[in-house]
């Protein structure tokens, strides 16, 4: 365990970031469902805006606690076709899959954001966030999605990522922030954590930075 809750977890992160620069106006976006209480709470220790942008993992056939790839409420996606390989799979294969996490994501948006609409990142340097990277499809395919929509500037900041989601992630961001990374191939998010997420206290998040005036949302 390394932080009491996605809360602390998001306090600590603040205090890892290097100085931002002012070229263009920062935006927190965090990446629902489990990044919502790191990114509000980074929002708050930065006193930055702060949106939230829907994207899940697509479960692998007959394996759903494996992640095939991910998916945005955009309808971006991205695949890890070595694994695809490994079980002769193709993406055709996932379409009901992909569906079924689309409905899910916009079922969230409304009842969290309000709207499906995407987030505004034109022309913002944006910090990417959630509560960590286990594969890195999710964080990848959300960053893709927010430079696909005109971001500049893509810091992408954890508080706790594996190895080899720091590796995928790295090279495409323009700067990588994460409190620990680990190249234990055990490795867990929940690992990182001392308590579960609440749905009741990520809601209270929202509410929170709603009332304080930074929600973008």
């Amino acid at each position: 365990m390394l932080f009491e809750d996605r809360i602390d977890g998001g306090k600590a992160l603040a205090a890892e970031l290097p100085p931002l620069t002012s070229d263009a106006p920062w935006l927190v976006l965090t990446i629902a469902r489990s990044g919502i209480p790191v990114g509000c709470s980074l929002a708050k220790e930065l006193r930055l805006p702060v949106d939230i942008l829907f994207a899940a993992r697509i479960p692998l056939i007959g394996q759903p606690h494996l992640g095939a790839g991910a998916i945005t409420i955009t309808g971006d996606k991205l695949y890890n076709r070595q694994l695809l390989n490994s079980y002769g799979l193709k993406e055709s294969h996932f379409f009901s899959y992909e569906t079924e996490v689309l409905d899910s994501l916009k079922k969230l948006a409304r009842e969290i954001r309000g709207s499906i609409l995407p987030p505004l990142v034109t022309g913002k340097n944006i910090l990417l966030t959630d509560d960590g990277i286990s594969s890195g499809y999710t964080m990848l395919v959300a960053l893709r999605c927010a430079r696909k929509h005109g971001a500049k500037r893509v810091i992408v900041a954890v508080p706790v990522s594996s190895f080899a989601g720091y590796k995928l992630v790295d090279s495409e961001c323009d700067d990588f922030v994460a409190i620990r990374i680990c190249s234990d191939p055990t490795f867990t998010i929940e690992a990182y954590y001392n308590s579960s997420i609440d749905t009741e206290r990520m809601l209270e998040c929202v509410r929170i930075v709603r009332k304080e005036g930074i929600a973008a949302f």
